[in-house]
């Protein structure tokens, strides 16, 4: 399974800064996967995004264009 915590940029009505998931719905698609025994990614760029994909449970960044020593931390 796998969503956008951002926008992508592959199209010129996408912004790589647009929220596409609240935290509240990345974490309800990760326990569907996660119910259903499979693994969920997230297109995470932004720290804020991949912060907010990590505190879902996400198994995958994509991307993670942002990441710093908090994140890898976590």
């Amino acid at each position: 399974m796998s969503r956008q915590a951002l926008g992508g940029v592959g199209s010129p009505l996408d912004s790589p800064a647009d929220e596409n998931l609240t935290l509240d719905e990345m974490r309800t698609a990760v326990q569907q996967a996660h119910m259903h025994h499979l693994k969920a990614a997230a297109h995470a760029e932004s720290l804020q995004a991949i912060m907010d994909a990590m505190r879902a449970g996400i198994d995958s960044i994509e991307h993670g264009s942002d990441l710093n020593q908090e994140a890898v931390d976590y």
